[in-house]
């Protein structure tokens, strides 16, 4: 299986309203290859902790500017059941993870079986994609500030591993 992922480096999609994000080049590329009138696309910003700034911005960005049909997973406000977060995975075109703090999101991801539903996702074909922390989950580890969130003065960069070891699948 074709393993459908679109990491994204480095750009803002927070601007200020009168300025065009500068991830709009990609994100319209994201939307292009669903192929969908109005594709499903999920956020989940859980490496921000839910940041309501970053969930208006990927709303006016993918929503409002590309046409999709947007919610988000918020893990850290009114977090739902299992059986809610396993749907709002399992009926997306598109799943955008935002950046942050790439350990904390893992480990919470894992605590939830939220890695396991991402998993299912990209096997049935979802478009998995997503900036800084939201491109490194996707592999097996990446490089991570994610200390500086603790202690702005460790500049220190871990190893995070990521979702590639989920399942042997992920090989594929």
């Amino acid at each position: 299986m074709k393993r459908n992922i679109i990491a994204i480096g480095g750009g803002k999609i927070m601007v200020p309203k009168h300025r065009e994000p500068q991830t709009t080049l990609i994100d319209q590329s994201i939307v292009q290859q669903v192929k969908r009138k109005s594709p499903k696309a999920l956020f989940i910003p859980t490496a921000s902790e839910d940041n309501v700034e970053y969930c208006n911005a990927f709303r006016n960005q993918y929503e409002k500017r590309l046409g999709c049909s947007v919610q988000e997973l918020l893990l850290y406000r009114n977090r739902p059941s299992i059986r809610k977060i396993q749907m709002l995975i399992s009926e997306s075109d598109i799943i955008y993870v935002g950046g942050g703090n790439t350990l904390r999101m893992m480990k919470l991801w894992r605590q939830l079986d939220i890695d396991k539903c991402l998993d299912k996702a990209r096997k049935r074909g979802a478009l998995l994609c997503g900036l800084s922390a939201g491109a490194i989950c996707w592999f097996r580890q990446g490089n991570s500030d994610s200390r500086k969130f603790k202690d702005e003065s460790n500049k220190t960069s871990i190893k995070v591993t990521g979702l590639y070891p989920v399942s042997p699948m992920w090989t594929n």
